[in-house]
């Protein structure tokens, strides 16, 4: 479930679907990183490997949820974030791993397979950093794994920026380094 806080009021399940449950009965994760893009809430869910889309209504409240991509290559789907051409970037913890979403879901593309411990979060850089993905890790059981990481993946930018991701690119291991 997606849950909402509004300001003065309790708690409220938001959005409930199959989709956003976990598969664990011991330790559910289910819905987990959010994004919000083009009147949709883009919801990763880290057990079933899917990226789900809740449409919002005119009210601002959930309406229709159904499956945008699911694939094993999003195993343990975390921290999301879109480009500018609307591909997306997912965090597969499960994977230690960075993958990518074609614009309409369809493709799914590994492109950083090593550097990674249990990535989480995902920031577009800044300034000199804007062709870069900062990338939190979320391994706290190794103290010597970097906790962020910035990933060179070409010209990416968040929306509105002039600055894209270069088509089918591959980021080798050396563009994979602490910060």
């Amino acid at each position: 479930a997606v849950w909402a806080l509004d300001a003065g009021t309790a708690p409220r399940v938001w959005a409930q679907h199959p989709l956003l449950e976990g598969t664990d009965p011991d330790f559910t994760i289910g819905a987990n990183g959010l994004e919000v893009r083009r009147g949709s809430l883009y919801v990763a869910n880290s057990q079933k490997n899917l990226i789900a889309r809740v449409e919002i209504d005119g009210d601002g409240e959930a309406a229709a949820v159904g499956r945008y991509v699911q694939d094993d290559q999003l195993a343990g789907a975390d921290g999301i974030l879109f480009d500018r051409r609307g591909r997306l970037y997912v965090a597969a913890n499960a994977r230690d791993a960075l993958a990518r979403v074609s614009r309409k879901g369809k493709r799914v593309r590994t492109v950083v397979d090593q550097g990674l411990a249990f990535p989480a979060s995902l920031a577009f850089g800044r300034g000199k950093d804007r062709g870069s993905i900062l990338i939190t890790n979320f391994d706290f059981v190794d103290p010597d794994e970097p906790a962020l990481v910035k990933v060179r993946v070409g010209r990416a930018r968040a929306k509105g920026s002039y600055a894209r991701v270069r088509a089918n690119c591959r980021v080798p291991p050396s563009y994979t380094r602490p910060i």
